[in-house]
């Protein structure tokens, strides 16, 4: 499952072409420099009546899925190119590659006529990228009658699942194109996270003020009720390994400056714990982005990379490296100051190298309002080294 953090879309009209060819010369991957930012081929950005999508990684390409266009990019070539548009267009979709096809499940559509006006759809959809085709599947047989997504997905064990809010399980068998229910969650939720680690589904709940996890195993068909998250509030929340990290703010007692703490949770031992606070910032401006090296290119981290503010008109980007070896938290080089976006809009991570597509306010247009430029960067890990 891709877990993806949400930004918000800020859109470039663009004229594109059935391949979208502005490229700058490719850098070989055993000729990246460590600890180094590099200037990539921005992504083609979406009209602003059209949805954006969301990012997930196949066969080392990086697709944009559930905005029009469809669109791939290969870090290989440093080349976008634009694909067969979805059927249904839609904002924050879930997206999962699933047995080599990437599944767009629900998200919701907008009505710019007069108001823009959200609706959540239960539709999915099939994209194929040996044959570059969509195809329509069966919908989820859950609700979408809600403000908040009112579905959440998981891939395990080869399995594809979702989940509503009112509890209710269903697994996809693409065989047969059909949804079949499974043993439900008695927990009534008004917002929802799903993760998948050790072959098992892990769902954190939020009613309220009331905060639970429960586990899923998918081979006994039962849920087991686990312990729950210590806060009820995380800015991202991300699996490395069997542990789940959930970061959030908190102050730093001698500095009276936020810092970055991660609740970690276990899933051997079902025991949260809070790990090393990362360095203080003044001022924590716009969303994180974060993303996670697998120790095959590169060694295994949690990267954060994010925006201070200093005073009124001065920002500070910064980029934050946890081990979860040995709880310690480093600086890496940031990003520099003529990428200095708005963070979060795309990022992926393919052989351990960071991908992220941005904007960058370039000026105000009397007649179309405040223009985005985008940008595209490539980050290269501490300790990276390229083998076959």
């Amino acid at each position: 499952m891709v877990t993806v953090n949400k930004a918000l879309s800020l859109t470039l009209i663009f004229l594109i072409s059935a391949s979208f060819l502005l490229v700058f010369s490719p850098v070989s991957a055993s000729e990246l420099v460590e600890d180094s930012w590099n200037t990539k081929t921005p992504r083609p950005v979406n009209t602003p009546s059209m949805p954006s999508g969301e990012t997930v990684v196949l066969d080392n390409k990086i697709y944009i899925i559930g905005g029009d266009p469809t669109l791939v990019y290969d870090p290989k070539t440093d080349v976008w190119t634009t694909l067969a548009s979805i059927p249904t267009p839609r904002t924050s979709p879930l997206v999962a590659v699933y047995q080599g096809k990437i599944y767009c499940i629900s998200g919701h559509v907008e009505n710019y006529n007069s108001v823009i006006v959200y609706r959540y759809v239960n539709t999915v959809e099939a994209y194929d990228p040996i044959n570059d085709s969509w195809s329509k599947k069966v919908a989820v047989p859950i609700a979408v009658e809600s403000v908040i997504p009112p579905i959440q997905i998981g891939v395990v064990d080869d399995q594809l699942f979702a989940i509503g809010l009112n509890g209710e399980l269903y697994q996809y068998s693409p065989s047969a194109d059909k949804w079949s229910s499974k043993a439900s969650l008695s927990v009534e939720a008004t917002y929802m996270q799903v993760y998948a680690l050790n072959n098992q589904l892990f769902v954190i709940t939020k009613n309220g003020e009331i905060t639970e996890m429960h586990m899923y195993n998918p081979v006994l068909n039962i849920w087991t009720k686990k312990a729950n998250p210590p806060l009820t509030v995380y800015s991202f929340v991300i699996v490395v390994d069997d542990k789940i990290l959930g970061g959030h703010s908190q102050s730093n007692p001698h500095t009276n400056w936020p810092e970055l703490g991660l609740s970690i949770y276990d899933s051997t031992t079902d025991i949260w714990s809070e790990a090393n606070p990362s360095p203080p910032v003044r001022r924590f401006h716009h969303s994180q982005s974060v993303g996670v090296t697998s120790g095959i290119y590169a060694p295994k981290r949690l990267y954060v990379f994010g925006q201070e503010q200093l005073d009124l008109n001065t920002f500070q980007t910064f980029t934050w490296a946890y081990n979860p070896e040995d709880n310690t938290w480093s600086t890496s080089k940031t990003i520099p100051d003529s990428y200095r976006p708005s963070f979060g809009h795309l990022i992926a991570v393919v052989e351990d190298t960071f991908y992220m597509g941005t904007f960058y306010n370039a000026q105000y247009d009397p007649n179309l309002g405040m223009q985005y430029l985008p940008i595209g960067v490539q980050y290269v890990p501490i300790g990276y080294s390229y083998h076959e």
